[in-house]
């Protein structure tokens, strides 16, 4: 019973306190176990919106739902828990790196350097689509940037990663919504669940990480654009390379 409250106010300070929440991950010998038992209760409860909500819903990924269809909620929690889990680790790594490029010199040099690291990698990954093997050179050169970060910031990184996980709650919070949208086949009602959980973990991620790696919110939410895409683009690269199943980039993407 302990260790459930020691969750619970660990979820609460998260989502009500972010900067002191990751403050306190920068501590010595925080743990990893509270944020991942906040982790996986959020897998859980949204395994089960997933298992359980009619399969056209929301109808913009109908297409996806029905390729899911039938699953067993086993599937959907393993998926869902190993999935994340490694997209999350990949964010905060590529996180860690943007800030390092964010921290000093000019914010708008430095925020057109970022844009033209995200453009280049954009276009090598879309335009060698069809023959992977010419974007390895472009994802080892964001594996080693995003190793780079890391080295230099371990704590920094740490912390960030802790905060990632607990910050899930805010989903749990937004999920009831979610369910109740489902039963009401209510598009709108689910657009405002899922919009809200967004611009909410937007909000905690930005002020967690100018905890943990420092600067400002001109220099912190380009940073969070950047390691989103450049994350989101890995993962493409490594479909396209057959390293990642396309059902399951599917999933990771629309689910």
């Amino acid at each position: 019973m302990k260790r459930l409250k020691e969750i619970f106010f660990l979820a609460k300070k998260t989502v009500l306190d972010p900067s002191g929440a990751a403050a306190d991950f920068m501590a010595p010998g925080a743990g990893l176990g509270g944020p991942l038992a906040v982790y996986l209760v959020y897998c859980a409860v949204y395994a089960l919106f997933l298992y359980v909500k009619p399969v056209g819903f929301p109808a913009e990924f109908s297409q996806a739902g029905l390729e899911f269809s039938g699953r067993s909620y086993a599937w959907f929690f393993a998926l869902l828990t190993v999935s994340e889990l490694i997209f999350t680790g990949v964010f905060c790594a590529v996180f860690a790196a943007f800030s390092n490029l964010m921290k000093d010199g000019r914010p708008a040099f430095r925020f057109f350097l970022g844009c033209l690291i995200c453009g280049i990698y954009a276009a090598a990954a879309f335009y060698f689509r069809s023959a992977p093997l010419f974007s390895l050179p472009f994802l080892a050169a964001a594996i080693a940037a995003a190793g780079a970060g890391v080295r230099a910031q371990k704590a920094a990184a740490a912390a960030f990663l802790k905060f990632s996980l607990s910050c899930n709650a805010v989903i749990l919070i937004c999920l009831p919504v979610s369910f109740l949208a489902a039963a009401l086949r209510s598009e709108t009602l689910y657009l405002a669940a899922e919009t809200a959980a967004g611009l909410w973990l937007t909000v905690l991620v930005i002020k967690a990480a100018k905890t943990v790696f420092g600067g400002t919110i001109a220099r912190t939410a380009p940073v969070l654009l950047f390691s989103f895409l450049i994350s989101v683009l890995s993962f493409y690269i490594l479909k396209n390379l057959g390293v990642i199943p396309p059902e399951i980039f599917k999933f990771m993407l629309f689910m």
